[in-house]
């Protein structure tokens, strides 16, 4: 899905083993269950913990609110990896990233996380026909 930051909460914790959330509403669908207007949350293992240490991982790059993204994420992933914690019930809108996330540029997709390649809008949309 092509969507845009609109927020991040850095500290939600919903007992899923996740630290952090980064919620994006979908602007395009290219495949799967979202429509257009819907709100997702990607939780990230990246945050403040708790005892307000911040945990930061390697292939988690922070996301500016308002940056245009393509999201390759997955609900089912977030349910069999995160929700037996107990985050399924509690986050119906939770999805986790299958890939780093790209940052859109135009037609150029901007690899974050250490992706190692960029690609195109036009190659991502022909992958998920």
């Amino acid at each position: 899905m092509i969507g845009h930051v609109s927020g991040t909460d850095e500290a939600e914790q919903l007992d899923d083993g996740a630290s952090s959330s980064v919620s994006v509403v979908v602007d395009q669908v290219l495949r799967g269950k979202a429509k257009v207007g819907d709100t997702l949350k990607l939780r990230r293992t990246s945050g403040k913990l708790p005892d307000g240490r911040r945990l930061s991982a390697s292939d988690e790059d922070p996301l500016a609110n308002g940056a245009p993204v393509a999201l390759l994420a997955s609900r089912s992933r977030y349910e069999k990896e995160l929700a037996p914690q107990g985050g399924s019930a509690r986050c119906p809108s939770c999805v986790v990233e299958v890939v780093p996330v790209f940052l859109v540029n135009g037609q150029s997709l901007v690899p974050t996380g250490g992706y190692p390649t960029a690609t195109t809008l036009d190659a991502l949309t022909a992958a998920t026909k």
